[in-house]
């Protein structure tokens, strides 16, 4: 029973599943999370106040971590266009802009944390205030 079975030693790893296609983005909420310019979304603002740095830096250098990681990104998810309404691109533009933060405020977890949950507040109330959702819905959370 021991002995008997096939020596086979290290098999090579299959080859991973073709990703499927990148979805379209669209929506009242993709603009507040995410834009192509990295100027008008919440998160850059949030950043640049929490760390006070101007936000035209903020995006470059969210731009200098997305060229620097996208290549190794792209061959596991394709994009088709350079835009944020693409999945895949706004994955890649995600992780610069938490990259980024995680520069721009090093070591201080009392930071990231304002920095966060400014992030949630303002996004709360931007949507309530666009009629996104409804403050009873809010209220209903609580």
């Amino acid at each position: 029973l021991f002995m008997g079975n096939k020596k086979e030693g290290n098999l090579p790893a299959s080859n991973a599943p073709p990703p499927h296609p990148p979805r379209n983005l669209e929506g009242q909420l993709l603009p507040l999370l995410l834009d192509d310019e990295l100027q008008s979304c919440i998160p850059i603002q949030e950043l640049a106040d929490i760390a006070n740095i101007p936000i035209s830096t903020l995006s470059k250098q969210v731009g200098s971590f997305r060229s620097k990681v996208e290549t190794v990104f792209k061959t596991t998810h394709p994009w088709k266009e350079e835009s944020v309404h693409d999945e895949y691109y706004f994955d890649l533009t995600c992780y610069a802009l938490w990259r980024t933060a995680s520069v721009a405020i090093p070591q201080d977890f009392s930071k990231r944390d304002v920095f966060i949950r400014s992030i949630g507040r303002r996004l709360l109330n931007e949507i309530t205030s666009q009629g996104m959702i409804s403050k009873s819905s809010i209220e209903t959370l609580n």
